[in-house]
Parts: C-alpha cells; structure tokens; sequence
C-alpha cells in the first residue's frame, strides 16, 4: 500500500491557489499550500515567500522548498509549466509538464508526463486523493 501526502509548492499567491482548488471541488484545508503569502492594505498587495524557518526567500521558492522535501520523502512528484519549475523539477522523481516546462524536457529528450489540462489535473488529483 502506498501512502501519499499531497502539498502545493506553488510561487503564486494564497487566495488565488485556494480559489482556484474551490472551483474544482478540492477543500484547500485539505492539502498543505506553501505559497506566497498575501497581505492587502490601502496601498494594495504584498507578496512574501517564506522557507520552512519563516525567513523571507527571495529566490527560487519552489527550489529550496523542493530540496527540503527531497530529504524528507523517498519520491517527488513534480507538476508544473514554466521556467520557474526547472530547478525544482530536476531533482524530482517524476515529472508532470506542460507549457514551456514541457517544450524544455523535449528539447532534452528527457523524460516527461504531458499534461494536457487543469482539468486533466484536477482529474488526476481527486482520483489519486
């Protein structure tokens, strides 16, 4: 039997990610979300992005929080799309691409799992869940 633990490492904002869960049926108080933390006032939004000692992180988030979680796991399961992802994905066990993440591992010839929609995502996740 295979245990799972599910956690969002995501360099876009807290309400957005549990907004975005919401409209596909996912309770965000059912998966741990590491993203940046927002806070409004009058002059509008700040973003933070915080390591696991609550020290401000100014670059490559999903990478040191990635480097953590290999040390902690015996398997990474990787999702993402963009530039941002290739360090965390590198040291990843599996990797779900889409985008310019999946236009890079081809070019490597590097192996990869395509994904071809949020849905397709969503899907997968519930069913995994």
């Amino acid at each position: 039997m295979y245990r799972c633990w599910l956690l969002i490492v995501s360099s876009g904002v807290d309400f957005y990610i549990c907004s975005a869960l919401s409209s596909i049926g996912i309770d965000p108080k059912s998966i741990d979300i590491i993203a940046g933390k927002s806070t409004f006032d009058s002059k509008g939004i700040k973003v933070q992005y915080f390591d696991s000692g609550n020290h401000n992180i100014s670059e490559n988030f999903k990478g040191v929080r990635t480097a953590l979680h290999k040390t902690l796991y015996s398997k990474i399961i990787y999702f993402g799309d963009s530039y941002t992802d290739l360090n965390s994905a590198s040291i990843s066990d599996v990797i779900f691409a889409t985008d310019k993440l999946k236009n890079y591992y081809q070019k490597t010839n590097y192996l990869i799992f395509l994904l071809v929609t949020t849905l397709m995502l969503s899907k997968y996740l519930m069913i995994k869940i």
